[in-house]
C-alpha cells in the first residue's frame, strides 16, 4: 500500500492541520493532541525510505485488518534517526483509539503540544531536504526540538501515481519555551 495512496479516511484530529492544496512550503506553528498510532519498525536506506515506508505501511495495515481494528485512513512515518546512510523509521496508520501491540505491532502516540508544520510535496525520499527547512526554521525562533519529526500523508484516497504530486505534512514536536532539560535530556 503506498504511503499516499491512502484508503478511504476520516480526517479526525488531523483535520484543523491539512492545508489548501496551494498550500506555501513555509514553515509554522501548530497544535497537535495525543494521537494514537499503530505501527512497524524498520531501518532503511535513505534512498530507499518511500519503498521502506510503503512496505511498513502495508505490513501495518495487514495487522491491523487481522485485529479488526479500525484506523483513520492517514498514514504515518516518524523518522527516529537519519544518517547519510540509513533511516530509522517506523510507520503505519493513524488510530481512533490505542491498540495492544501485538508480535512486530508496535502501539505508539504521536505527543500532543507545538509543533513546527512543513508541508512535503513528492516521495519521502527527498524528505530530507523538508527537515532541513523545518529544522532550521526553528533554530531561527529560538526553539527547541522536543522529539523526532514525523509525516502524515494528505492525499485523497485515490492512488496518485505520480510522485511529484504526492502530499504530506511534516511535523516537528517542540519543547515548551524554557524547558531545557528535557533537550538535555534526549
Amino acid at each position: 500500500m503506498p504511503f499516499f495512496a491512502a484508503g478511504s479516511h476520516d480526517d479526525g484530529p488531523l483535520e484543523p492541520l491539512r492545508r489548501a492544496a496551494s498550500r506555501p512550503p513555509v514553515p509554522s506553528l501548530c497544535v497537535t493532541w495525543a494521537q494514537p498510532v499503530a505501527c512497524v519498525f524498520s531501518r532503511v536506506p535513505v534512498t530507499q525510505i518511500q519503498v521502506g515506508v510503503d512496505a511498513l505501511v502495508g505490513m501495518t495495515l495487514l495487522h491491523l485488518q487481522r485485529l479488526e481494528t479500525v484506523h483513520t485512513g492517514r498514514p504515518f512515518a516518524r523518522l527516529l534517526a537519519i544518517t547519510e546512510d540509513q533511516a530509522d523509521v517506523e510507520a503505519g496508520w493513524l488510530l481512533d483509539d490505542p491498540i495492544q501491540p501485538s508480535g512486530v505491532l508496535q502501539a505508539r502516540t504521536l505527543p500532543s503540544g507545538i509543533a513546527a508544520v512543513l508541508g512535503h510535496d513528492g516521495s519521502l525520499n527527498s524528505i530530507g531536504d523538508s527537515l532541513r527547512v523545518l529544522e532550521a526554521w526553528v533554530a531561527g525562533t529560538g526553539r527547541t526540538p522536543g522529539g523526532p519529526p514525523w509525516v502524515v500523508g494528505l492525499n485523497s484516497a485515490d492512488f496518485e501515481a505520480n510522485p511529484d504530486r504526492w502530499r504530506a505534512d511534516v511535523f516537528l514536536p517542540l519543547l515548551e519555551q524554557g524547558n531545557t532539560a528535557a533537550a538535555d535530556a534526549r
